[in-house]
């Protein structure tokens, strides 16, 4: 009877000893939260230095934050609204972009221009901005995807380029809407240029 009890007594003791490690550890990940939270109250997130965000993930991270809107939530936009895209954004903060292989006017105005949308690629290395597929809320059968390429060091109109490609849901697969999008691929590079030109204009 002595043996089951303390053996009992033992389990007890296991059990406990976990449960207080567990809401030790439950404890310390909610004080680091914390502290991540009140830095990034000070610094901004992107700038938080506990978060050592750095290179191509800062210059996205500061690209999402100048983009989002003052509930801190990203602004929807019509994905094909591209006057209204242009027409809206003027100029910005300054952006430091290290270790560019690209002009890095055309970078930080390419960045500019894709605020409005989620990105999945942000190379700044080899130049290349890609968007996640963006769709309407209007049309959920249609879907577009945004390309910036940049291929020059040196500011030049023929040193960036927009393309724009779009597909519909048919049966269940998506299809190429087999549309040219010639205009608002211009009118993007255009703009892209424009902020290049006024980024370059501004004191160093």
């Amino acid at each position: 009877m002595l043996e089951f009890t303390f053996s009992k007594a033992i389990s007890y003791f296991k059990i406990v000893t976990f449960l207080l490690f567990s809401l030790f550890f439950v404890n310390c990940a909610g004080t680091l939260d914390q502290e991540l939270e009140k830095l990034d109250e000070i610094y901004g997130y992107c700038d938080n230095p506990q978060r050592n965000i750095r290179g191509v993930e800062y210059d996205v991270c500061k690209a999402k934050e100048r983009a989002m809107g003052p509930d801190g939530k990203a602004d929807e936009k019509d994905p094909l609204n591209f006057t209204e895209l242009v027409e809206k954004i003027r100029g910005g903060p300054n952006q430091t972009i290290v270790n560019a292989s690209v002009n890095k006017h055309l970078w930080r105005s390419s960045l500019e221009v894709m605020t409005p949308y989620e990105l999945k690629i942000a190379d700044n290395q080899g130049g290349f901005i890609q968007t996640e597929w963006i769709y309407r809320k209007d049309e959920p059968n249609s879907r577009c995807i945004i390309k910036i390429q940049i291929s020059s060091i040196e500011l030049i109109s023929t040193g960036v380029k927009a393309s724009i490609s779009c597909q519909e849901k048919i049966n269940s697969n998506w299809l190429s809407d087999n549309v040219e999008y010639t205009a608002e691929q211009k009118q993007l590079t255009l703009k892209i240029l424009e902020l290049a030109n006024q980024y370059s204009s501004e004191p160093s």
